[in-house]
């Protein structure tokens, strides 16, 4: 493969991965009527609850917008869409209970499996996220199974998302399949678990036994309860985006703009904007105009990419490159930032447009590389002009968990805050987590493979970040520590290693000493919190931890709370407040003092 391709491959899945839900088009789930002749065990409801410690528990809320399956022994039917399809995109929400199963049939054909593997070490293809076996009825065995890469599974009763690109299987003219299908990539909860994988037929429990070139979607029934939301989707197999008759002025220079009487030092004309390669090293204005022609009405996404424009740190402060695309009169999109790529969408009707892409480089060296990708209504991201003079990107870096605990430094990016004094601690049993150190915030939570630390450890450290791996839970990073007024703020004292090799973080607040402590529970994937205090003297009146902050916290039952509409659990073992606040819910544990020592202790489930 050479590089460019190389790369262009590489951006198609970061476009794919940011613009994902972009121009899907979302179920209503306000009727049924979606379906082709549903059973008696789907419904519809407005919200759904499940005890994660109760086997098959799953509890519909009157109303819509959410689809909910309770099977019983007179209904237990499969359900089918009302429309067929080849090549598709899907992405959805769901919710198991402990111990269910189900499954999303592809052409009612190809399961990828719906499983309650929360618990499981080693998943197989019958866990969540597998792509089902087939079978042999002559030789009565199970072949060609596909394990996912990770186990990505949240606890039951929670939200999970599932995001899939298929690729239908090929026929020729006489009916002949040429190619089988394939799943492109199958995420599940932001984890990659396949990535091209082949399946040569229908899997087992598969709803027809043939291939054909279209098939609707289903979702299995007859097995365990299941809530499904947010189904959105997307047929792919529409004509691509165009260029043509597209005319080009570029002027050397650090121009933002550029005068009616100024002569443009190369024009011309190209049959798309994919036939120019830019030769000019200089710092330069380029500017493009012509028709832009969509197959269908509907959302469309431009991304642009300036290969100049690498995060760099040294540029943070000098803008090196510029990039606008507008569509009639309405800005598209607009890079102005030192962002390696930045995308915008508009609505366009089917048929040409009149458009104008100027690229503003600021610094010279070499001559740019630009890549424009498109993604529309029935039309995967593809690229209407790409860069050639890249060379391969930097090959990730992962650290991986041996032994013991794996401690170590480096800037993490948390809602798009640079968090400075992070750490993240890898543990052997695949249950890791960041914190801030100068405020006692979790920032992350997640299992799978521990970091990537190429933004580090390559070249020069570009951003300096560390990137949690697999399936990763983004908690609020908020101090964990609330003392109304105090008078001293909260300060490190680093941490020291116990027994066990697990770190223990050392803090300071006036005349409180504390220690805080994360630890993988020995029951399941999560993680238990203490904070010990310590003070000689007179204890606080007030003194808090906030466990959890979200848009929604509810109370479940004695010491269990949701977070966030079920993304999370949080579980405690003293006293418990939901605190409601302006924007947001806080859960606040008091702290009470007993010979001058208190504890706090609770769990993070998810």
């Amino acid at each position: 493969m050479k590089p460019w391709h190389f790369l262009f491959a590489c951006l198609m899945v970061q476009a794919a991965a940011a613009q994902e839900g972009s121009t899907l088009t979302r179920i209503n789930l306000a009727s049924l009527e979606a379906f082709h002749a549903p059973g008696a065990n789907w419904r519809l409801a407005s919200a759904a609850g499940s005890d994660r410690s109760d086997r098959h528990s799953l509890v519909p809320t009157e109303g819509s917008g959410i689809l909910v399956n309770l099977p019983s022994e007179t209904a237990r039917t499969n359900l089918f869409t009302a429309w067929q399809h080849g090549d598709l995109e899907l992405a959805l929400e769901f919710m198991m209970p402990k111990g269910s199963n189900a499954g999303v049939y592809l052409q009612g054909r190809y399961e990828v499996q719906l499983f309650d593997s929360w618990q499981v070490s080693n998943p197989g293809f019958g866990d969540m996220g597998g792509l089902y076996q087939r079978w042999d009825e002559v030789a009565r065995r199970g072949y060609e199974g596909h394990p996912p890469r990770s186990n990505a599974s949240r606890a039951p009763g929670l939200w999970q998302s599932l995001h899939i690109v298929f690729r239908a299987p090929r026929f020729d003219a006489a009916g002949k399949k040429i190619a089988h299908a394939r799943f492109e990539i199958v995420t599940l909860n932001g984890a990659v678990l396949h990535q091209n994988v082949t399946v040569t037929g229908p899997t087992r429990a598969a709803a027809f036994a043939d291939e054909r070139p279209l098939g609707p979607l289903m979702i299995q029934g007859d097995h365990g309860p299941v809530a499904l939301r947010n189904i959105r989707y997307k047929h792919y197999g529409g004509a691509p985006v165009a260029t043509h008759d597209v005319t080009y002025r570029l002027f050397e220079g650090d121009h933002l703009t550029v005068s009616l009487m100024e002569s443009p030092t190369e024009e011309g004309s190209l049959e798309s904007l994919a036939a120019h390669n830019i030769g000019v090293s200089k710092p330069l204005l380029i500017e493009y105009q012509g028709q832009i022609s969509v197959p269908t009405s509907g959302r469309y996404q431009f991304t642009v990419a300036l290969d100049w424009i690498t995060g760099d740190p040294h540029f943070r402060d000098r803008r090196i490159g510029r990039a606008e695309l507008t569509t009639g009169n309405e800005l598209v999109v607009l890079h102005d930032t030192n962002a390696t790529a930045v995308t915008g969408g508009t609505v366009l009707q089917a048929g040409a447009h009149p458009f104008t892409f100027a690229v503003h480089k600021f610094a010279g060296g070499r001559p740019p590389g630009i890549t424009l990708t498109v993604e529309g209504p029935d039309t995967p991201v593809h690229a209407l002009m790409q860069a050639r003079r890249r060379g391969v990107p930097a090959a990730p870096i992962p650290v991986r968990v041996a032994g013991a605990p794996t401690v170590l430094r480096g800037f993490v990016d948390h809602d798009g805050r640079k968090r400075t004094h992070a750490v993240s601690i890898g543990d052997p049993s695949g249950v890791h987590y960041s914190i801030d150190l100068a405020s006692a915030a979790l920032l992350f939570v997640w299992r799978g493979v521990f970091l990537d630390a190429t933004g580090m450890w390559h070249n020069r450290g570009h951003d300096q970040l560390v990137v949690p791996q697999g399936s990763v839970l983004a908690l609020s990073g908020h101090p964990a520590i609330v003392w109304p007024g105090a008078r001293d703020s909260l300060r490190s004292l680093g941490y020291r290693m116990d027994e066990h090799e697990q770190p223990v973080f050392l803090y300071s607040m006036g005349p409180l000493q504390i220690t805080d402590q994360l630890t993988p529970a020995d029951t399941g994937p999560y993680l238990w919190r203490t904070l010990t205090f310590d003070i000689n003297g007179a204890a606080p009146e007030e003194l808090w931890v906030e466990a959890a902050r979200g848009s929604s916290i509810q109370h479940l039952r004695e010491g269990a709370y949701e977070v966030e509409d079920r993304t999370y659990y949080v579980e405690v073992l003293q006293d418990a407040h939901i605190r409601p606040e302006a924007d947001a819910s806080t859960l606040m544990l008091p702290v009470r003092f007993e010979d001058g020592a208190a504890r706090i202790t609770y769990a993070i489930v998810w």
